[in-house]
C-alpha cells in the first residue's frame, strides 16, 4: 500500500541468520527481515515527512464511512482496517465503508 501510494521505492523480506539488532551471530536458527527502501526527493528529502499512529491496544479509533479522517487536508494518507481488508481512507471512501484507523502518513 506505501509503495502504491508513493511513500517507499521497494520492500523485500529476505532470510538472515543473526537476529535483529543483534551483533553477533551465535544463532543457527533463521530469521525473516523486512528491508524497506525509502523514497526521497530530488532535493534528497525524505518523502515521509512523519507518521503517527492513532489505534492503539487500549484505545481504538473508528471512523464511519461519512467521517473519515483527512490527514494535512488531504495531502497524507490515512490507513484503515475494514471489513474489506487494509486500504487508504480514499479507497474506502469509493467504496463507502468505515473501519479502524490504524495510523497517519504524511
Amino acid at each position: 500500500m506505501l509503495r502504491q501510494e508513493g511513500y517507499i521505492e521497494d520492500f523485500g523480506v529476505e532470510q538472515t541468520s543473526q537476529p535483529p539488532g543483534s551483533r553477533e551471530s551465535k544463532s543457527t536458527t533463521q530469521f525473516d527481515v523486512l528491508r524497506i527502501r525509502l523514497k526521497y526527493t530530488e532535493a534528497r528529502r525524505p518523502v515521509i515527512q512523519g507518521m503517527r499512529c492513532i489505534s492503539k491496544p487500549g484505545r481504538r479509533q473508528y471512523s464511519s464511512a461519512d467521517s473519515l479522517p483527512r490527514v494535512q487536508g488531504g495531502m497524507g494518507t490515512a490507513i484503515l482496517t475494514t471489513s474489506r481488508g487494509v486500504m487508504t481512507a480514499y479507497q474506502a471512501r469509493d467504496q463507502r465503508v468505515g473501519g479502524e484507523v490504524l495510523a497517519y502518513i504524511w
